[in-house]
């Protein structure tokens, strides 16, 4: 299993559905950029080492 990255988790809360295809979900996915932006920046700092954020350096 890879890691989760900013961008597949970006791709993954946009469209549940069409990042992982045959996956039975509900949830139809966060359109609006800033609330994925939002969730991504909350599940970061539930890490104990988190990645750096794209763009910037360590």
């Amino acid at each position: 299993m890879r890691p989760w990255t900013y961008e597949e988790l970006d791709s993954f809360l946009f469209e549940p559905k069409a990042h992982a295809p045959g996956t039975k979900i509900s949830y139809a996915g966060l359109k609006d950029t800033q609330q994925r932006a939002n969730v991504i920046a909350w599940l970061r700092t539930l890490s104990d080492k988190p990645a750096p954020l794209p763009g910037k350096k360590k």
